[in-house]
């Protein structure tokens, strides 16, 4: 009976997790507008828009490496675990898929500030499933254009990549963190990420780009739809799974309970 009680215990502890999906996004414009069908992420959504996306190779040659970041608030009253982060990514001209990495950190604050690494390196490739992207809510690939003049252009096919983030990295209830990201592209390839794909008619992003300087530093600036309009600061698209993390009042209260369900019951046999 004890091991019963234990695995009723476990039971009610993973059916009290559940995994939600936020999407920082969105990056499809016109569904089915593109060649052959095929999604796209226009870049003229965007009023100020003056460059097809920013670029994210750490093996880029100078003025690179590129990282990019962006904030993640935890949007429930409780715990959460992050563990998965989806990131997109292009290369002009690719007819297979350029990704041969995909690598992250986890900040517990702005990357241009003081900061504390929470999890991860530029190290390690935690990417997986990397390959061009298929929107799952169509069926349909992706396309960076620029307007609906030029929406069968097929030279920008998006990307994408699953980075896995081992265990997992614990929110407290409303905590930001900052998501900072970077890709490895096959030989001298040049990869960009596209912006998020809306007229920003509510306010502007807060993301940042890291780029080498004319002196040799790396420094973070916002992340810009025009580099010469400081108020072009955009968003960056992303998805962030995560599930909740039961309190532990929460499983001891629930394993007592159960515990004295199993005890009532072996009394009454």
């Amino acid at each position: 009976m004890k091991k019963l009680a234990f695995a009723l215990v476990m039971g009610a502890f993973g059916a009290s997790a559940f995994a939600d999906i936020y999407n920082n996004g969105p990056v499809v414009t016109d569904i089915g507008a593109g060649a052959g069908g095929a999604d796209i992420s226009r870049l003229n959504a965007d009023p100020l828009s003056g460059t097809f996306g920013l670029a994210a190779g750490r093996n880029a040659s100078s003025p690179g490496p590129y990282y990019m970041a962006d904030d993640f608030t935890n949007p429930l009253s409780t715990k959460v675990k992050l563990t998965r982060v989806t990131v997109y990514a292009y290369t002009n001209n690719a007819t297979a898929t350029t990704l041969n990495g995909a690598f992250i950190k986890v900040l517990d604050a702005a990357p241009d500030g003081a900061n504390n690494l929470m999890y991860g390196d530029f190290v390690t490739s935690r990417g997986q499933n990397m390959g061009f992207w298929v929107n799952g809510d169509t069926g349909h690939e992706v396309y960076r254009v620029s307007n609906m003049d030029n929406a069968s252009n097929t030279q920008k096919k998006i990307q994408k990549a699953d980075i896995i983030l081992g265990t997992g990295v614990e929110l407290g209830p409303g905590q930001t963190v900052w998501l900072v990201w970077t890709f490895a592209a096959s030989g001298t390839t040049s990869i960009f990420v596209p912006m998020v794909s809306h007229d920003y008619a509510n306010g502007r992003g807060n993301a940042f780009q890291r780029k080498r300087a004319s002196d040799g530093s790396d420094n973070w600036a916002p992340a810009l739809a025009t580099a010469t309009d400081e108020g072009s600061r955009v968003e960056l698209p992303y998805q962030a799974e995560y599930e909740t993390v039961p309190e532990p009042g929460t499983i001891i209260a629930v394993g007592a309970g159960l515990a004295a369900l199993v005890a009532r019951r072996r009394r009454k046999a």
